[in-house]
């Protein structure tokens, strides 16, 4: 039984790339929208792996997304200077400093949420909530697979 066209699987990557900017455009659209412009599309990568209650050290950041924690320190250093995070000390090691939201960035972290569930809802209409919640298991599991991998980013470029 022929299961008929089956995808390319050599086009994937560039679909990827087509969603991811598609998101951006859409995600950045909706924050000028709203007057929270300031928040560049990289800053997701710090804003989304906070503890909300007890912030998050540098090197558990860099860890998370698979970056040399030099690079995670310029990212945080942006941040800090734009006033959408602090750094303070950890209370469970003296040497250490946990990386947490001010209240512009809780602010910043809720306006890009709204962003994002609305970019969801678009997608979501196109194919369907089944196939989108399937779509982001699968990402998920991708995700996770490359969270065991060993390379790192070099520079803060490659945040971007």
């Amino acid at each position: 039984m022929d299961p008929g066209p089956q995808p390319a699987r050599d086009v994937i990557g560039a679909q990827l790339i087509l969603l991811v900017e598609d998101f951006k455009q859409r995600h950045e659209q909706h924050m000028s929208a709203s007057n929270a412009g300031r928040i560049r599309f990289r800053y997701g990568k710090v804003m989304f792996h906070l503890d909300q209650d007890y912030g998050t050290r540098l090197v558990d950041l860099a860890k998370l997304n698979g970056v040399r924690i030099q690079s995670m320190a310029e990212l945080v250093d942006d941040m800090e200077a734009q006033g959408l995070v602090v750094r303070e000390p950890d209370p469970d090691d003296g040497r250490a400093k946990r990386i947490r939201y001010t209240d512009a960035g809780r602010a910043l972290l809720n306006e890009s949420t709204a962003a994002s569930l609305a970019i969801w809802d678009d997608w979501a209409a196109v194919i369907g909530v089944d196939r989108l919640e399937s779509l982001q298991r699968s990402l998920a599991d991708l995700t996770d697979y490359r969270a065991g991998s060993t390379a790192l980013a070099e520079s803060p470029e490659e945040l971007s």
